[in-house]
Parts: structure tokens; sequence; C-alpha cells
């Protein structure tokens, strides 16, 4: 946490915060895909700000979630999404098929919230480790260190 606080203060347009996040959650909660998205309310879209898979899932490639029952829970509702097991992929995410590719079976997404709304997600993907309802309360505290990536003008 201390290298989150460390990484919040430094001017290099978050690019330290979201390594310092991604480096946490692996070692705290556990990932190999690791992504942080901004949320578009007026298209319902999520758009990708940081991947530590940026060759498989670039920077800025958006995601439609509109009328998705994963946009209403996570985006609107503001609730964590725990999915575990292939068919749980498959209902949520229309990359499912990549997903699997990736030997991913396992996905967390955290809501970034602040002020009644969602401003972002902090994605999490594993194999063959589920992930847990135990495992919320640390990843929404990580998720919240995550803020000012929203609402800061992005400079890098």
């Amino acid at each position: 946490l201390d290298r989150i606080a460390e990484a919040t203060a430094a001017d290099d347009g978050h690019a330290g915060l979201m390594r310092a996040v991604d480096e946490a959650a692996g070692r705290l909660l556990g990932h190999r895909l690791f992504t942080i998205n901004a949320v578009h309310l007026a298209s319902l879209e999520v758009e990708r700000r940081y991947s530590n898979m940026p060759a498989v899932y670039p920077l800025a490639g958006r995601k439609k979630k509109r009328d998705t029952w994963w946009g209403r829970q996570v985006i609107e509702q503001m609730q964590p999404y725990i999915g575990n097991g292939e068919e749980a992929i498959r209902s949520a995410f229309a990359d499912h098929e990549l997903i699997a590719g990736l030997g991913l079976d396992s996905v967390l997404n955290m809501p970034v919230c602040h002020a009644g709304r969602c401003w972002g997600t902090m994605n999490l993907l594993q194999g063959g480790a589920p992930y847990d309802p135990s495992q919320l309360p640390l990843a929404r505290v990580l998720a919240s260190t995550l803020l000012p990536v929203f609402l800061a003008p992005l400079r890098g």
C-alpha cells in the first residue's frame, strides 16, 4: 500500500499508480490478466486504460455493456462480479473465447466508485484458482486507490 501511496503522488499520468495497483493485486489477490477500464456512462461502454497484456488487450479498446446483466450489476448497481468457471466467463464477456484461450477461467471485476457513480473497473483474471467473496474487501480498497485515474486527465 505504501508503493501505491507513493505512486499516487507521482507526476507520471497515473502510469505508476496503475502499475503499483497491478503489482499489489497480483501479490494479494492473484491474477494473470489485469486491466483497468474507464466507464463511459452515456454509451455504457468500458474503455481500457491499463493492461498488463497490451499485445492481447490493448489500451483504448472498448466493450459495450449496455443492456447486459454485467453492466447493470457492476456499472449501474456498483456491485462487484466474481465469476468462476467457463460458463461464468461465457455469460459475462463477449470475448470469452479469447479469455479461455489464455487459460483464464476466474474473474473478479471491482467497480471504482465515487459520489454515487461508477467511474471505472479493476479487472483481475486467472486460471485454475477461483476468486472468493472473502477477497472483495481487499479488492475494494485496491480499486478505490485508482480513483485519480478517472478524475484527473491522463498525461502519459
